[in-house]
């Protein structure tokens, strides 16, 4: 069964929590139906099915890639108990050349060794500008 401590090792230097190398260690992770909360809330937020969740993660990725060549994502990978964290930031410049720098907080909780929870926090930027 995984624990949190040999997933965040695998998981170091795979890149963003959306990244194909990372995808490839978490989708098998996955449980059938996880809950996804966002802070602040989304309309994504609920129960959702292991395929919706892995469809829409390479959609992210590839949309963004598409709409911003510059983009650079990048995550470090944390055990915090039976949890693994990944601490993201992404940053480009968006169509109509605007920078874009957030960070995220993304928790994946285990429960008998799958994922069944992923909860993303959105770090606030410090300039409200």
């Amino acid at each position: 069964m995984a624990d949190a401590q040999s997933i965040a090792a695998q998981l170091q230097g795979t890149g963003d929590t959306v990244d194909e190398a990372a995808l490839q260690v978490l989708g098998p992770l996955y449980a059938d139906q996880i809950e996804l909360a966002h802070e602040p809330r989304s309309e994504a937020d609920g129960v959702v099915a292991r395929q919706w969740l892995l469809d829409v993660s390479v959609r992210e990725r590839d949309t963004f890639a598409e709409s911003m060549p510059d983009v650079r994502r990048e995550a470090t990978w944390e055990a915090r108990g039976d949890d693994v964290v990944a601490r993201r930031r992404v940053r480009g410049t968006t169509p109509d050349g605007k920078a874009l720098d957030f960070d995220s907080e993304v928790t994946y909780v285990l429960r008998g060794g799958v994922i069944t929870r992923i909860s993303v926090v959105s770090v606030p930027d410090d300039d409200p500008g």
